[in-house]
C-alpha cells in the first residue's frame, strides 16, 4: 500500500511533467489505484527513474499508477 508520502511525491514529480502543472487535473481512481500523470512519453526517464523508486508504475493505460 502506498504512504501519504509516496501518492504525494510522485503527484509532484508528474505536475513538472505536464504543461500546465499543478494546476492540471490528470488524475483518476480506481477501487485500489491511482493513475496520473501525462502520457508516459512526457515523462523524463530521470522522473520515471523515481517514480519507480517509490513505488509508482507503468500502466496499460500509458499513464502511471500507484496501489493504495
Amino acid at each position: 500500500m502506498a504512504t501519504y508520502k509516496q501518492i504525494v511525491e510522485g503527484l509532484q514529480l508528474l505536475a513538472t511533467c505536464d504543461p500546465g502543472g499543478a494546476e492540471t487535473h490528470n488524475v483518476d481512481a480506481e477501487h485500489d489505484i491511482i493513475y496520473a500523470g501525462p502520457d508516459i512519453s512526457e515523462v523524463s526517464d530521470a522522473v520515471a527513474a523515481r517514480l519507480e523508486a517509490i513505488g509508482w508504475h507503468r500502466t496499460d493505460a500509458d499513464r502511471w499508477g500507484i496501489y493504495t
